[in-house]
């Protein structure tokens, strides 16, 4: 690959993540309560994420959505609900 090529890659991996944060962010604000995640949450979440992610990684793009259920964001509500780690 050229050094433009990637070049391309970089920029679009960056501008995916800032995409990446800028959607969780606008989840914890919606499901977090006050808005704002604890630090267990905050893992716990990003856990999830990363196996739904992981799942569906042989899945087409367009039916992502489809993989990722009521369900999957009733455990991730669940999730973000926590404030400390559970004994």
């Amino acid at each position: 690959m050229t050094t433009e090529q990637n070049l391309a890659l970089l920029r679009a991996t960056v501008q995916a993540k800032i995409a990446y944060w800028d959607a969780l962010r606008a989840l914890e604000i919606a499901i977090a309560p006050d808005g704002e995640f604890s630090d267990v949450a905050n893992n716990a979440v990003i856990d999830q994420i990363d196996m739904l992610a992981a799942g569906s990684s042989d899945v087409a793009n367009a039916s992502v959505a489809m993989h990722v259920t009521k369900t999957h964001l009733a455990v991730t509500i669940n999730l973000a609900q926590r404030q400390s780690v559970p004994y």
